[in-house]
């Protein structure tokens, strides 16, 4: 072991060093945060080389995108996958997807099944049930089918499915980078609501009031409350 007087002097320069490399260190902020994570992206690719975009085929209909989101919402991935096969092989269809529209014609009974060895079945049959109905009722009665967002903007299906009960900013964000290709970023609900309520966002679209959901937007108008309209 080192005398004390020795230990004590590496415990000084450990200090020292730690108070020159806090020195040299600033804070992430608005007016940084581009620069800083650029330098971090940096910084990986002299690791790791330069990997590129990978744009791979999900194989799914936006519907069916999102119905795995939910499936796979608090759960392993291994769950959610079951639950999907589930869903395909209880309510087949020649697309080789669930027939969406025999289990919105079904009760959420009926879904139930399907998912029951994960988490939180029932408030997901619900959901599953309750979007599959949106869908439908939006076409005007035509599908259920959500194909037609293709030819949206990324900030108007966002806006869009933020309306939806059950679909969370990090799901959408999902469907919209890895399903439709699109510039998004899908991180946890509760980063995301930081970095959209500190505005750090808006230069992809993602806008500060997004940060509040739907539930909570609802009652905040009950009680009076006047709040910014979601981007179109």
């Amino acid at each position: 072991m080192h005398p004390p007087a020795a230990a004590e002097a590496d415990a000084e320069l450990l200090r020292a060093r730690y108070a020159t490399e806090s020195n040299k260190f600033a804070s992430l902020a608005a007016d940084n945060y581009e620069a800083k994570m650029k330098q971090f992206c940096s910084s990986l690719s002299a690791v790791y080389g330069e990997l590129p975009f990978a744009r791979l085929d999900w194989g799914t209909s936006i519907l069916g995108t999102l119905i795995g989101l939910v499936c796979a919402q608090t759960c392993k991935n291994s769950w959610s996958s079951i639950g999907y096969a589930n869903l395909a092989a209880s309510f087949p269809s020649a697309s080789g997807e669930p027939d969406w529209d025999l289990i919105r014609r079904r009760r959420v009974e009926d879904i139930v099944p399907c998912i029951w060895h994960g988490p939180y079945f029932h408030r997901k049959a619900e959901r599953i049930h309750a979007i599959l109905e949106r869908a439908y009722s939006d076409s005007g009665g035509r599908s259920t089918s959500l194909e037609h967002l293709k030819g949206w903007s990324s900030a108007r299906i966002r806006a869009y499915l933020m309306d939806f009960n059950g679909l969370s900013g990090k799901s959408i964000a999902c469907l919209l980078l890895y399903r439709m290709g699109r510039v998004d970023f899908a991180v946890d609900a509760n980063v995301l609501r930081v970095m959209t309520r500190l505005g750090w966002l808006k230069s992809i679209g993602i806008h500060a009031q997004e940060a509040i959901s739907v539930s909570d937007r609802r009652a905040a108008l009950r009680q009076g409350a006047t709040l910014p309209p979601m981007p179109h």
